[in-house]
């Protein structure tokens, strides 16, 4: 076996430097350097193979500064992957696993995001994505498949396991700070939230458009619990049964003026000591389950006539009480008053 001569090389180096070819015939320094730990690329970014030696403690550093543009995306760090195949296995752009190993008491993540940059002004919460966010998520397909932006999935152990947690906290007194918001918006149905408990292997729910909808499927648990400072004030049993520790609290007020009810009413107390006196409903188009009482105080004999707001009351359009502390407790159906 023979070699051609490749004539002469010239060219000259420093320590730990990867060579390159500057030209055709002369050797160099590349931009990466290599000391048996630490391999840098350009000063900015560093792998370390010991990263208790490192003085970052991390095995990748990457320190760069942000092009200043108006178009593009400028990224400190890409990951453009392409999916492929039709085999039943997750694919993923990118994986961070943290294996076990620590056994201290402050905190890990197998990712972190931080992010203290300020732009997009004020931003606006229901979905402008000139918020400032420390991580971000898109799905963006146009299929049919189940679609999410973000997924937090806790299991295993005997400890405490929550999918998701939302923190806000702001120590120079931020004017808003919100734990976690949802909102459900465009499509069929939409819902802003959804809680509820459910088996392993169970399908979805049935869903209707709402701002929140609870479901304890066949859990013989409560459906919700509401609680003030530790302690249950309204309860809604599984089945539907409604608890309340203190009672209904009802709005409660006293006219002495013809008055004309709004749906922020319940009971109105009617002094008529002065003259007659007339109490108009609101339309029961406008108000259909609205339930009201409407009752007479005074000893006068002055009359209190209660109107149905262009509905009929028990297929009459007004109703009169002449006799002190007499009342009607009424309900609408959407269409007219009910006496009940």
């Amino acid at each position: 076996m023979s070699f051609a001569d490749p004539g002469t090389v010239a060219g000259t180096g420093t320590a730990n430097s990867i060579c390159k070819w500057i030209t055709g015939a002369t050797i160099g320094n590349a931009l990466i350097t290599d000391d048996g730990i630490v391999v840098t690329a350009n000063t900015r970014s560093t792998f370390y193979s010991d990263v208790a030696s490192s003085g970052t403690h991390s095995f990748c550093n990457i320190v760069g500064t942000l092009p200043s543009v108006t178009s593009g995306v400028p990224a400190g760090f890409t990951v453009s992957i392409v999916s492929a195949g039709n085999t039943h296995i997750a694919q993923f752009a990118a994986r961070s696993l943290l294996f076990a190993g620590y056994t201290g008491a402050s905190g890990t993540a197998a990712f972190y995001a931080y992010n203290e940059a300020i732009g997009g002004g004020a931003g606006n919460i229901n979905g402008d994505q000139s918020a400032n966010v420390a991580l971000f998520g898109d799905y963006v397909a146009t299929n049919a498949a189940l679609g999410v932006g973000t997924f937090g999935r806790a299991f295993n152990g005997t400890g405490k396991r929550i999918g998701a947690v939302g923190l806000a906290n702001s120590a120079t007194g931020g004017s808003l700070n919100i734990g976690g918001y949802f909102l459900g918006r465009g499509g069929t149905t939409y819902v802003g939230l959804f809680a509820g408990l459910a088996s392993d292997g169970a399908g979805d729910p049935t869903f209707t458009s709402t701002g929140l909808l609870v479901d304890n499927a066949d859990a013989a648990v409560p459906i919700a619990i509401f609680r003030d400072n530790g302690t249950a004030k309204v309860t809604i049993q599984d089945g539907g049964a409604t608890l309340f520790a203190a009672g209904v609290q009802q709005p409660i007020v006293t006219k002495a003026i013809d008055y004309t009810v709004t749906t922020d009413d319940y009971s109105i107390l009617v002094d008529a000591s002065a003259a007659n006196r007339t109490i108009t409903l609101p339309a029961a188009s406008s108000c259909a389950g609205l339930e009201l009482n409407v009752k007479k105080i005074d000893s006068t004999a002055h009359t209190v006539t209660i109107g149905g707001g262009g509905s009929n009351i028990d297929g009459a359009a007004t109703l009169v009480i002449s006799v002190q502390y007499n009342s009607y407790y009424l309900q609408s159906d959407g269409t007219q008053w009910w006496v009940l």
